[in-house]
Parts: C-alpha cells; sequence; structure tokens
C-alpha cells in the first residue's frame, strides 16, 4: 500500500469529521463519553503505529507522516525532487 493510501478515517478534515461523527454515536447509544473517549484514541494510536511500521518498513523518513497528516484527504500535494529526498522516498541524486 502506497504512504497516500492509508485509510481514509485517520486522515485530513474529513476523517476527523467522521472520527467525531462515531464518537457521538457511541455517546448517543448510552456508552460513558470517557470510555468513548479512550476507545478512539485507542484505535488511533493503533492506526499510526500501522502506518509508522509500513513507512519504516520501506525505509522513508517517518517525517513524511506529518506531512501526509497536514495535508487534507481531498487535496493532492506534489514533493519537489529535494523533498523526496529529504524524505528519503527517493536517494539517489540527479
Amino acid at each position: 500500500m502506497p504512504f497516500w493510501a492509508f485509510p481514509p478515517f485517520s486522515l485530513g478534515k474529513t476523517g476527523w469529521r467522521k472520527q467525531k461523527s462515531s464518537l457521538k454515536a457511541a455517546v448517543r447509544q448510552g456508552m460513558d463519553i470517557a470510555k468513548a473517549l479512550i476507545q478512539e484514541q485507542q484505535a488511533s494510536a493503533q492506526i499510526a503505529k500501522i502506518q509508522t511500521d509500513y513507512v519504516l518498513e520501506m525505509g522513508v523518513s517517518v517525517n513524511l507522516l506529518n506531512r501526509n497528516y497536514k495535508t487534507s484527504c481531498d487535496r493532492i500535494d506534489y514533493m519537489k525532487w529535494e523533498e523526496l529526498a529529504y524524505y528519503n522516498v527517493v536517494n539517489v541524486t540527479r
């Protein structure tokens, strides 16, 4: 799976809306707000671990995830050659 194809529920503004709505649904069903919040945080941490493991397996800088999280899921962010080299997406010189 390429780095830009992480699950949509973990990315951008749309992902945050989905997470918020699932939290609201859990509370509406009578779940304690603290328990629902803990479950959401644990799910987010598991997703972050999977993504981090994948990026490390590729040999790419984990800092690429920061850029990934800052980019809205409905936007394409093109990187310059220097940025690709900085994140170790490419490791050859031009």
